[in-house]
């Protein structure tokens, strides 16, 4: 078994997916901050179908038809926002992509920016004293890369006191227009963040008091949960929440996912990861392997129509005699713990009809592993 998995089915063509094939990988709405934080445009996505893993192979085309059902039932949803730090509307990872075709170019013809946000000043880096778009420019020269370590560091936004106006060049204190020539900076500016986004009615672009940041989709559209840390889409009023569950490590690269740019994925289990991370981990791994948290090894999605495809492969598919015998398991999905029949496809939780469980051992005694 690929490796080492042991609920994971031998591929091949069968009117039903493979257990151990890949399944599809669900549909996402990239989130990110408008700033590039995840608190900004982006919003957490709920991946309710099956992920791809890119070395299995659905079989025939029945089976790839199962997993592209499967696939157009998930229901994902992103959180637009600003970065989850408490500054502005500078985050496209947790909502919008910050690259969607719609805000692209940035700034537009005519328009004053960077490739992060539309606006008319630039920030004065109270940490070296230097010009910057945005703080995402700012750590992109000064942290990705800067070549002498010691001299590494990011820009605390809230410490932005001063700006620069890129119209008459006039230093002054944060504002939302220029004390000198009058011009505005932005559509959007936000006092609290020190954010600006000229584009802040296209990204509709809210400040959230609880998470202290900026965000986009419009306040309308979301909630905020004050067990995860974090804003939802209304969509997912009824998630599972877990203490602070914005405000972790991915656990697959262990960036902060709260300060990260990139896309975050919640998981149907209320854990949360990198949608990025996500994908490789669904890609590299296989069989029923690619289906479970990271964190708990609960299932990561919907898996109902699986768990039936993998019932009707166990029917069809009788163990010879001398491997007909009981199993004793623990379920992932539900934790409790039974035994089953033994068999190559997988064990089935006599409690929910996961097959997401853990071998543990047999009415003889310990017998490998699963």
């Amino acid at each position: 078994m690929a490796n080492g998995d042991p609920t994971a089915p031998p591929g091949g063509s069968s009117s039903e997916p493979s257990p151990g094939s890949a399944p599809a990988p669900p549909q996402q709405t990239d989130q990110q901050e408008q700033e590039g934080q995840h608190g900004n445009d982006t919003q957490p996505v709920i991946p309710n179908a099956l992920p791809t893993n890119a070395n299995g192979n659905a079989g025939a085309d029945a089976d790839q038809q199962v997993w592209e059902d499967i696939e157009g039932e998930g229901d994902e949803f992103e959180l637009d926002g600003e970065e989850h730090d408490g500054e502005d509307s500078e985050s496209e990872d947790f909502f919008q992509d910050p690259m969607d075709p719609a805000w692209k170019p940035c700034p537009r013809p005519g328009q004053l920016g960077c490739p992060h946000y539309e606006r008319k000043c630039k920030i004065v880096a109270p940490c070296c004293g230097e010009l910057f778009w945005c703080r995402h420019c700012h750590n992109a020269e000064k942290n990705e890369n800067e070549e002498e370590p010691s001299k590494a560091h990011e820009i605390d936004r809230k410490s932005v006191t001063r700006i620069v106006c890129q119209l008459c060049h006039t230093e002054q204190d944060v504002g939302a227009e220029c004390t000198n020539c009058g011009e505005r900076f932005a559509l959007y500016f936000c006092g609290i963040c020190k954010f600006w986004d000229n584009r802040g009615d296209i990204k509709k672009i809210f400040h959230c008091k609880d998470c202290g940041i900026c965000r986009v989709g419009g306040a309308e559209n979301f909630f905020h949960c004050k067990t995860c840390g974090s804003c939802y889409p209304r969509q997912l009023e009824n998630h599972t929440c877990i203490e602070r569950a914005m405000h972790q490590d991915c656990p697959i690269c262990l960036e902060n996912l709260f300060e990260s740019i990139r896309s975050v994925a919640v998981l149907q289990c209320g854990h949360t990861i990198h949608q990025e991370c996500l994908r490789g981990m669904t890609r590299e791994f296989v069989g029923l392997s690619s289906l479970r948290c990271p964190v708990c090894s609960a299932s990561i999605c919907k898996t109902e129509q699986l768990w039936a495809a993998m019932d009707r492969q166990v029917e069809e598919t009788p163990m010879p005699a001398d491997l007909q015998y009981e199993v004793s398991i623990i379920c992932n999905d539900c934790h409790k713990r039974g035994s089953c029949a033994f068999h190559i496809y997988g064990h089935k939780c006599p409690e929910c009809g996961s097959y997401n469980t853990r071998r543990t051992q047999t009415a003889e005694g310990v017998r490998g592993g699963g």
